[in-house]
């Protein structure tokens, strides 16, 4: 006999119990839920979610009423709808879903419809209900307790020790009922998850095959009682998609700020109309009463919208579902674990049992309120699971396989049934049940999959709707570009080219003061309390996403985006400095030399380090300000006279921000002017953080000196790159760096850095002392801290080639001189001879076949 016992009573659970029962009448059954109540054997549906779910007729409901609901229990609780894009749906819905006609129920009156249908087909042998909360974040503390649970209520299930041979758990894992997030799956970036509030989180687990927004969207849900108010067919008549209203200025004042509308969902069955949606960042840190307040206005202001025409004011709120949550994105682990002859208590005595534990629901593969997708996934794996352990031989599983295409038609069942009793020392029964579970986790996979994909189409859909709606204001944005690159475009020089990609070029740009402008019109986020470095990460994830969903074919795009690239290049802040350098720079030495009583010449400044020149001067501390509001409006072409100081210095500050990024001549020219000795004291010095002998050369090159600390350490970091790359050494060590980063392919180049960190990091006699083991050697932590950096470097520039070789490259010279500061001969050695190898396995692999 077999025992199920479900953690949830959730509609998912519930599901799967009556599909059991249609094949197994004699399995017993235990509910453990605390919003049970088993002596009316059923839920308080007032204070039970109100929530609905839409799902396909054919998917679904005929699928119901096949596995025993009765036709006339369920028409009163559903409401049928045609699918629309119009009425009810929003831009790119109708790629996401099919167009077919679609069911609408609440969760609560499901949840009481299949528990009735439970009872009723189980005759004598009801669910055991019990109404308490247990614990899903230990296995092992789940199984024991499910055990005891079992044991404490034998006699009302009418089994004895013998019974309890073959124990399933189901454990429904909804996303409102745990914290999902610790084995949360998000990409691009797979180490840390953006919050809404600007935090990040670390992850522990990551996956490479699929995609997602680069922030965790965020919901929030009302439900209005509409009995004797509104009746269903008005919703239906009157209904029209919020895309299609004027929704930019009323849903501002609660904070929505993107420049495309909230993602929502109206749904109403029954009593109930439902709106989700997603809600502004600043709903999410509110206290519970302020919270269920705003939402309820925010919600009623959405409903009003897309019910133009019915008195949506009237209607009361249902105070027993108000909610906000992070919409999971990713996957909890494991879908079945099967442990056989498991020793489990019972009572004073030990018994072996074969347990199951199954996972399934809300907060797993990737779902999304948008779409649905965690009911229909474990609805669908409940109707797999019943197909397969319905099936009690080899040959009618094999033959099941074989007809719907799972296996081919030359399958030979002897020899699989063979293969899986080898595998279980020839016990037909376990070899039975390793073959139903492999089954039943790889088409899990494909019905995950397929789950996947419909949430990918959601988030294409978003992505496509923001690049539509910003191409739209392109005129707009190309105001706040110029404002804040300095340049001077006007919508007219793009015409004929697609606005979504003149919208990612102007993107692209690493202007942080646009971004932080633009990026809150795209993602739903806190950008206040968001790095500057986090910014451009997250910028560049996002730009990733649009990529994939600009709509062009790749050849018009390239050529659309090379186009743009030159226009908005011919006024960058590069091109007007080269300007200023080669045209100008006369007369702004002799306004310097005249504001400051200085006697420069010309000459006495390399010609290829003119434009880095106009910033020193312009960067120049103390009384500056009558240069600056001189030579400020001759490089960027803009009257700055009726500004105030404060104001001009500002436009300063944002015109010279990063300009070390334009030293790279100047790099060159210091470093090609040293012999290997030179270079090789340039190289020490600047991997101990030194810049003085960079200064004493730069002042022979008649190079100018730099003023900003932190521009100081991006040139110490840049010049180290180019002191390594550009010059032969006489260190071999120094030379292997240098072709170690000529590798091109980023990928290649990331899992060398992690293999020469993961060798240096595991190898224990290098953190222990000579001939004493027991004692921790000195520079073990700084072997640790050497791969921790490797590890951060590599995640956190992984879609900038350029700076990981950068940075790279100075971590591990950093940490070469750090070594031989400490004489540490055996560690240099192990990082010597596996970044010789690092460079070896290069050039072989470099080699034509």
């Amino acid at each position: 006999m077999t025992v199920h016992v479900f953690i949830g009573a959730g509609p998912g659970n519930l599901h799967r119990a009556l599909k059991i029962r249609n094949y197994d009448p004699k399995a017993k059954f235990v509910f453990i839920d605390d919003r049970l109540r088993p002596q009316t054997r059923d839920i308080d549906r007032v204070r039970a979610r109100a929530n609905i779910f839409r799902f396909e007729n054919d998917e679904v409901t005929a699928k119901l009423l096949a596995a025993g609901v009765r036709q006339t229990d369920l028409a009163p609780l559903i409401y049928d709808r045609d699918f629309s894009v119009a009425q009810g749906f929003q831009s790119g819905d109708d790629r996401v879903f099919s167009n077919k006609r679609f069911t609408q129920i609440q969760i609560r009156d499901l949840q009481l419809l299949l528990l009735k249908t439970i009872d009723a087909l189980s005759g004598d042998n009801k669910p055991l209900l019990i109404d308490r909360k247990i614990g899903q974040d230990d296995l092992r503390s789940l199984e024991e307790e499910v055990a005891h649970i079992v044991y404490e209520n034998s006699h009302l299930l009418d089994i004895s020790t013998e019974d309890v041979k073959d124990l399933h758990i189901h454990v429904a894992t909804g996303a409102l009922r745990g914290d999902a997030r610790k084995n949360e799956i998000v990409y691009h970036d797979k180490k840390a998850m953006f919050r809404a509030d600007g935090n990040t989180e670390p992850l522990q687990t990551a996956s490479e095959d699929v995609k997602s927004l680069t922030v965790t969207a965020l919901h929030g849900t009302t439900t209005f009682v509409i009995k004797n108010k509104i009746t269903l067919d008005q919703l239906r008549d009157n209904q029209r998609s919020l895309d299609l209203t004027d929704w930019e200025q009323p849903l501002k004042k609660y904070g929505w700020n993107l420049v495309r509308p909230p993602r929502t969902r109206v749904f109403y069955a029954n009593d109930i109309l439902y709106i989700g949606a997603e809600i502004p960042f600043n709903m999410q840190n509110m206290d519970k009463e302020d919270f269920e307040r705003q939402v309820t206005a925010y919600t009623r202001e959405i409903a009003r919208l897309v019910f133009p025409d019915l008195d949506i004011n009237s209607l009361p709120v249902n105070p027993h579902l108000r909610s906000r949550f992070p919409t999971s994105r990713g996957e909890r682990g494991d879908v079945l674990n099967y442990h056989p002859d498991m020793d489990l208590h019972w009572n004073d005595e030990v018994i072996k049992a074969d347990v199951t534990v199954a996972y399934h629901g809300d907060s797993r593969y990737l779902p999304h309120y948008q779409t649905g997708s965690g009911f229909v996934t474990a609805f669908l794996q409940n109707e797999l699971y019943a197909e397969i352990y319905s099936r009690n031989s080899f040959a009618d599983l094999i033959a099941w396989a074989i007809e719907h295409g799972h296996l081919g038609d030359d399958i030979n069942p002897d020899n699989i049934q063979k293969t899986y009793e080898k595998l279980t020392a020839n016990d037909s029964q376990k070899a039975l049940k390793a073959f139903q579970q492999e089954l039943f986790m790889t088409l899990s996979r494909d019905i995950i999959d397929h789950n996947k994909a419909k949430v990918g189409r959601y988030f294409n859909a978003i992505h496509t709707q923001s690049l539509n709606e910003m191409g739209k204001r392109l005129e707009e944005l190309l105001i706040k570009f110029n404002h804040y690159q300095w340049a001077d475009l006007s919508v007219e020089q793009f015409d004929g080219l697609d606005s979504g990609a003149v919208v990612m070029e102007l993107l692209k740009i690493n202007n942080i003061g646009f971004l932080r402008e633009v990026m809150p019109q795209l993602l739903n986020m806190d950008f206040s309390k968001v790095s500057d470095e986090e910014l451009l990460h997250i910028r560049d994830m996002h730009f990733l996403d649009f990529k994939e969903n600009v709509g062009l074919e790749p050849v018009v795009l390239e050529s659309s985006e090379e186009i743009i690239r030159e226009m908005i290049q011919d006024t960058s802040r590069e091109v007007k400095l080269q300007i200023a350098a080669t045209q100008h720079f006369e007369t702004i030495l002799a306004d310097y030399n005249k504001v400051h009583h200085y006697d420069y010449k010309s000459d006495q400044f390399n010609e290829a380090a003119r434009a880095v020149v106009i910033m020193e001067m312009l960067n120049r501390k103390g009384k500056n300000i009558a240069f600056v509001r001189q030579t400020l409006p001759l490089l960027i072409n803009k009257d700055l006279s009726k500004l105030s100081d404060k104001e001009v210095l500002a436009c300063r500050d944002q015109f010279t921000q990063n300009y070390p990024t334009l030293l790279k001549d100047t790099y060159a020219l210091v470093v090609t002017s040293l012999d290997a000795k030179q270079s090789d004291q340039l190289i020490q010095e600047l991997a101990g953080g030194d810049l003085k002998h960079f200064n004493k050369v730069a002042n022979e090159l008649k190079l100018p000196l730099v003023s900003k600390v932190e521009d100081a350490e991006l040139i110490r970091k840049n010049l180290l790159h180019a002191a390594v790359t550009l010059n032969r050494s006489e260190r071999p060590f120094y030379d292997n760096v240098a072709l170690l980063m000529e590798e091109s392919d980023s990928e290649v180049l990331i899992a060398r850095l992690k293999t020469i960190a993961m060798v240096l990091d595991t190898n224990s006699t290098l953190h222990q002392r000579s001939f004493l083991s027991f004692f921790t050697g000195k520079h073990s932590e700084s072997i640790h801290k050497f791969a921790a950096d490797i590890e951060r470097i590599t995640e956190q520039y992984k879609d900038d080639p350029q700076q990981l070789k950068v940075e790279a490259l100075n971590t591990m010279i950093s940490f070469h001189r750090k070594l031989e500061e400490g004489s540490s001969r055996r560690t240099i050695e192990a990082l010597s001879k596996i970044t010789n190898e690092m460079v070896e396995e290069r050039a072989f692999s470099a080699k034509p076949n």
